[in-house]
């Protein structure tokens, strides 16, 4: 998941969402990650905040999101990939808005049954 920013209302909601059905997620056998160009240390203390359990990435110079088209001037877009385990892309969200955490889950399940 690359997001724009740390504490950012958009963010916020989305990784509290996230966090609080993190274990649908895990049931099935999706590790997510929030990949943004914030420090560390923000994404550290966003993680507490929003009660998130996944892990985030901080892709400050943007090398990853650029590698998926998912990059702006400054930040990342606000995209979605589900990636398989041979590195494939096999389903993906890339119209820059939030997805509500039950419809991504609802658009992602049947892809890993």
């Amino acid at each position: 998941m690359f997001f724009p920013g740390a504490f950012t209302p958009g963010c916020t909601t989305e990784f509290t969402e996230a966090g609080q059905q993190y274990d649908k997620f895990t049931a099935l056998n999706v590790e997510m990650l929030g990949i943004s160009a914030d420090q560390p240390g923000a994404l550290n203390a966003f993680k507490t905040s929003v009660g998130a359990k996944n892990n985030f990435v901080s892709d400050r110079d943007l090398s990853i999101a650029t590698k998926y088209d998912a990059n702006n001037a400054d930040n990342a877009k606000r995209y979605y990939f589900l990636i398989d385990q041979t590195g494939k892309i096999v389903w993906k969200s890339t119209n820059n808005s939030l997805i509500p955490t039950d419809k991504l889950l609802a658009d992602i399940t049947p892809l890993l049954k």
